[in-house]
């Protein structure tokens, strides 16, 4: 979802920690922008084009307010976004990470640098640039300059290597951060050993049940984000609806990234669709197991196919729950993605080809799993059983990257 400028502006300088001045302000959130749109399928980062002035690409409300706070050569106080919300809150949405991804690669360089950068031969901004009037920049303009650089179309430009080298830093953790491990092991010592192991591989661990009700199963979480991780803790939880309003609220205080709810009670979607404030913590609703065929749905008597019944719960989680993603395999992430594009969709029962399926029945490979349109992919065995979780890793990666290019072709 697009977010106002504004509160970007506020959000760059305290990443910068207010070092930035006025005109690197307008250039990193530019970059920002132009990232985002190719990263993300053309959608756009701000809720406002910017248009080609004589300095480069400007937000034109930015501009106009740090105008009137009088700022103009030296770095932006703290006192200038004293009246402005910071998008700091909302901590683990796509647009926020990129900006502060790139600010932490962008806020240090010179201005002028930032200008050669937007100024380049061929550029969206060259394309719409004129002495005479202030013209807005299509965003279809700013995201083919995307690819460009990656290629390094900028090599005539100073320092540009650096801009196609912080664009290829990005995709790269972009494709780490759809990776979940799984830390589905019986010991707290065996998951810290892993996490430890994996250190600079992985950036996103699911904690379950297993590790989170044994003795220092919340520290040992808590301890994951204090050291700069993403958790998913997958509580998968389904009880009457007040006492699942009263975890939910009280995870929440704990600042993990997801964590999940069944969808199969519609009371109890209702009630949190009605009831739960939107905090860090995004809620996401467990659909169907993985583990569950068809066989065993007709055992129970329901004559649902399990996508029917997948589609069938995901439609009241995000319409009556209001819920912020969904899980599912990935056998019905192309048609959930269709139907909810905004939805953080996740999806475990991940083999990569030649894996074992162990007690998984509806699998796909992260490759398959990625095109199809999923945002994470959950995988537990076939990293930590591995007799290299390192090695395997990568090649998950590799995967990912692989079903990348194909779900943006």
């Amino acid at each position: 979802m697009a977010i106002a400028p504004l509160e970007a502006a506020k959000f760059v300088c305290e990443v910068s920690g207010w070092s930035v001045t006025n005109l690197s302000l307008q250039k990193i959130l530019y970059f920002c922008h132009l990232a985002f749109l190719g990263e993300n399928e053309g959608k756009p980062l701000f809720d406002e084009s910017f248009e080609a002035w004589e300095l480069g690409p400007v937000l034109r409300s930015v501009y106009n307010y740090t105008k009137n706070k009088r700022v103009e050569k030296n770095n932006i106080k703290k006192s200038v976004f004293y009246d402005i919300e910071s998008v700091g809150e909302n901590s683990n949405s796509k647009e926020v990470q990129t900006l502060a991804f790139f600010t932490k690669y962008l806020a240090d360089l010179h201005p002028s640098t930032l200008v050669d950068w937007s100024h380049w031969e061929g550029g969206a901004w060259k394309k719409n640039y004129s002495e005479d009037c202030k013209h807005p920049i299509p965003n279809k303009d700013i995201k083919n300059d995307y690819p460009k650089i990656l290629c390094d179309s900028m090599h005539s430009v100073r320092e540009g290597e650096k801009l196609k080298d912080i664009f290829l830093i990005s995709k790269k953790e972009n494709f780490k951060n759809k990776l979940i491990l799984a830390l589905d092991f019986p010991s707290i010592e065996k998951s810290r050993a892993m996490v430890d192991r994996l250190e600079d591989e992985v950036n996103f661990f699911k904690v379950g049940m297993e590790i989170f009700f044994q003795r220092g199963g919340i520290d040992f979480a808590k301890s994951l984000k204090d050291n700069g991780k993403k958790v998913f803790f997958d509580a998968k939880s389904l009880d009457i609806p007040r006492t699942v309003e009263a975890a939910v609220n009280s995870i929440a205080e704990l600042n993990f990234d997801f964590m999940s709810v069944h969808t199969l009670s519609y009371s109890l979607l209702k009630h949190l669709g009605e009831n739960i404030e939107r905090k860090n913590t995004r809620l996401i609703g467990v659909t169907l197991l993985t583990s569950i065929s068809a066989k065993e749905l007709e055992f129970l008597g329901i004559k649902q196919s399990p996508e029917e019944m997948v589609l069938a719960l995901a439609r009241h989680a995000i319409k009556v729950g209001k819920l912020d993603g969904l899980v599912s395999s990935g056998r019905e992430i192309k048609v959930l993605r269709d139907k909810y594009p905004d939805a953080v969709l996740i999806t475990p029962g991940i083999r990569p080809r030649g894996a074992e399926r162990h007690d998984q029945r509806r699998t796909t490979t992260p490759r398959e799993a990625i095109a199809a349109g999923a945002d994470h992919i959950v995988v537990g065995r076939p990293i930590t059983q591995a007799e290299d979780p390192c090695r395997a890793v990568e090649q998950i990666l590799a995967e990912i990257e692989q079903g990348e290019e194909d779900y943006c072709a």
